[in-house]
């Protein structure tokens, strides 16, 4: 009896508090990365030591090492071919070496033959060449960087089988492309294959131009931060306790909307509801 006097005086509260729940939740799942803990840069984007670097099984560095022989460290055009080839030939579940993914990368999970996957390999086998290399992200398509001290960062696009240079012949990042897209030449890394999309022939290349999103996932995440942002516990215990999902960083120049940080909307809604169901409990309590 006392419960439903109680729900009755709070009726209007409780209705607008389950509105600002509903929209909450839809205003941060509207978004990708919510649950991201991220940073934000901006023309230092490129300056930042931002890798995704990762950790690889023993298995996966000799079957790389004797797979590629690579004669200079500093060629970016060697280097970008050889490792985008090799990921592209060898790195499938019928292949030649009859590599299984699972048992090669991680032990964990299978890695899926698209842009997100490609990038992700690319990274391993780069990481065990000895360069420092990430995966990023935009708006409909995932790209890999590799760094190379006398030029920086460099974009390798091995799903569409691309570089990008500028009219001088340099390589380009992928914040030089979608920040000038016009100016930007693309090159194909490598002849393409029946397997695999050719972005140049297929003229596919406009997903690059002034792409809002541009999203690098920190290495120690990087192969299963899909999974923890869908695993309930893991992002409870983010919302209340601040423990990362995973951390990124988000290049953010040209007025691009900032991403992640979901925590920060959803502990606000979370203290309301406790402070109404706390107040729901003591009017339950209260004499007539």
């Amino acid at each position: 009896m006392h419960y439903m006097n109680a729900l009755k005086k709070c009726k209007y509260l409780l209705i607008i508090l389950i509105i600002i729940n509903i929209i909450g939740v839809a205003f941060v799942l509207s978004k990708p990365f919510p649950f991201i803990s991220m940073d934000y840069a901006t023309t230092d984007f490129d300056e930042r030591n931002v890798n995704s670097n990762v950790e690889l099984t023993d298995k996966f560095q000799e079957v790389v090492k004797n797979a590629i022989a690579i004669s200079d460290k500093e060629n970016i055009s060697e280097v970008t071919r050889k490792i985008a080839e090799f990921v592209r030939t060898e790195l499938y579940h019928d292949s030649a070496l009859n590599l299984d993914i699972r048992g090669v990368v991680f032990e964990i999970a299978e890695i899926p033959q698209l842009c997100s996957g490609y990038s992700r390999l690319v990274v391993s086998v780069a990481n065990t060449l000895g360069y420092d290399a990430r995966v990023v992200w935009m708006k409909g398509h995932t790209i890999s960087e590799i760094y190379f001290p006398e030029k920086g960062w460099v974009l390798v696009d091995t799903n569409g089988n691309l570089v990008f240079k500028n009219e001088e012949d340099e390589y380009l990042s992928l914040t030089q492309v979608t920040d000038d897209f016009s100016n930007a030449v693309p090159t194909r890394l490598s002849e393409p294959t029946d397997n695999d999309p050719d972005y140049l022939g297929n003229k596919e290349t406009r997903v690059y131009d002034n792409n809002p999103i541009v999203v690098v996932i920190d290495g120690e995440n990087l192969f299963d931060f899909g999974y923890r942002t869908r695993n309930l516990m893991t992002v409870t215990n983010y919302v209340l306790f601040g423990n990362p999902v995973a951390r990124g960083v988000q290049y953010i120049s040209n007025d691009r909307t900032r991403l992640g940080n979901a925590r920060w909307v959803l502990l606000p809604i979370f203290i309301l509801d406790i402070l109404l169901l706390l107040y729901l409990i003591i009017m339950t309590r209260r004499k007539d």
